[in-house]
């Protein structure tokens, strides 16, 4: 299970960029808001995939990071966090899983902001698409209009 105080991190933190935005987009600086938002959360996300591409030159690193995905996956993006998926069955060097529930996407819907659902989205992107010998793999998200997030990682 998530810890109470991560996931209170995280909704704080998403609930916070709403509320800032919300105020900024009652005035002239709704673009300015979003664009300030998006870089900082992205240089958040960017901070943490160097940290894991730092990780990837450790041998074994990348097996054990496929293999660990799945228990913290199911933790960090399980319904005890809010979130709804479908996890497939294991393969060799690879994890997928699909997203059809995401607490951002309902909480920024809930508070009229759906366009910051994409920057969460993103940040996945930022934090796990340049590990070497990884590839992070996703066709669909639901900060783009789709109905789930369709995901994969996988041996390269």
């Amino acid at each position: 299970m998530m810890s109470t105080a991560l996931l209170l991190g995280l909704i704080w933190s998403g609930l916070w960029m709403a509320f800032l935005y919300v105020i900024m987009k009652c005035f002239p600086w709704e673009m300015l808001g979003y664009k300030v938002i998006s870089e900082y959360s992205w240089a958040k996300s960017r901070e943490m995939g160097a940290r894991l591409r730092k990780s990837a030159k450790i041998p074994g690193f990348k097996r054990l990071f496929v293999k660990m995905w799945g228990p913290i996956s199911k933790k960090m993006f399980g319904p005890d966090a809010g979130f709804g998926n479908v996890f497939y069955p294991k393969e060799k060097d690879a994890y997928r899983m699909d997203i059809t529930k995401c607490p951002y996407n309902s909480y920024f819907t809930e508070l009229g902001t759906p366009e910051l659902t994409k920057i969460f989205c993103i940040n996945d992107e930022c934090t796990y698409g340049d590990i070497p010998g990884l590839e992070f793999i996703r066709h669909t998200t639901l900060g783009t209009g789709a109905c789930y997030h369709a995901g994969a990682f996988s041996f390269v």
